[in-house]
């Protein structure tokens, strides 16, 4: 399954708003450090502690970011495949790649103030390394958790359509032989009615489909196709039928 351009701009729009709300929060905790930094009388203090509150400014982003993401996959009901963790991991190495430059005050500068800087981007690109990877293990875990529920399911299916009830046979009575072509149609009609009652009850499933669609639209107006018919797919009105099934017949 591939993430569709709907939740790409849903995945940004939960980027800028854990931006906006930690703002106040990152500008306090520079103040704070930066003003016990000026406390000491240290002259490398103050860059330093410029550096350590945007280290962790990155940090809490990133991790905040990559959980509103795993919450986002699991209230749109989109479970993670090989190409979901594709696309997720890509997405994640953007919020990751954090600037490594520090904007210090004009009266911050010289050979000191630049060493400083230069172990900061150091330790931006290791931590920007550590999060990517706490990010990976976290998708690959929730991977393997739904790649299990569905071998599940379909055992489950499996199990319920192979039960049937044992079927008792009736020996017809002796009938006097009769003309071929009443033979004929005699063995046809039942086959025939067989089929018009098959072709009934796939029909009244496909209906239901096509209800439980247009109520799903109602409610969740901007989801994909895609997400239509896998949400239908797990409800019992699938009857074992895939969500690829489930979308050709769910509009007709």
């Amino acid at each position: 399954m591939k993430i569709d351009d709907e939740f790409r701009r849903h995945l940004r729009g939960l980027s800028v708003e854990i931006m906006l709300s930690l703002r106040d929060e990152e500008d306090e905790y520079k103040a704070q450090v930066v003003f016990e930094a000026r406390k000491t009388g240290n002259l490398a203090a103050v860059p330093l502690a410029y550096s350590e509150a945007k280290l962790h400014a990155f940090k809490k982003r990133a991790r905040l970011t990559i959980e509103r993401y795993m919450s986002a996959l699991k209230n749109c009901d989109i479970d993670i495949d090989d190409e979901v963790e594709k696309e997720m991991l890509r997405e994640i190495s953007h919020v990751v790649s954090g600037s490594p430059h520090l904007m210090f005050p004009p009266t911050i500068r010289g050979e000191q103030a630049a060493a400083i800087e230069s172990a900061h981007a150091n330790k931006m690109g290791r931590l920007g390394n550590q999060l990517y990877k706490e990010g990976a293990n976290r998708f690959r875990e929730e991977k393997i958790k739904a790649r299990a529920r569905a071998e599940a399911e379909a055992r489950l299916v499996r199990a319920l359509t192979e039960i049937k009830a044992p079927e008792r046979t009736i020996r017809p009575a002796a009938v006097p032989p009769e003309s071929a072509a009443e033979q004929n149609r005699m063995h046809l009609e039942p086959v025939s009615a067989r089929r018009e009652a098959s072709k009934k009850k796939t029909q009244a499933m496909y209906k239901s489909w096509q209800k439980e669609y247009r109520s799903l639209k109602m409610s969740r107006p901007n989801m994909s196709d895609v997400w239509y018919a896998q949400h239908i797919a797990k409800n019992q009105i699938a009857q074992g039928r895939s969500a690829e099934t489930i979308r050709k017949h769910m509009k007709r």
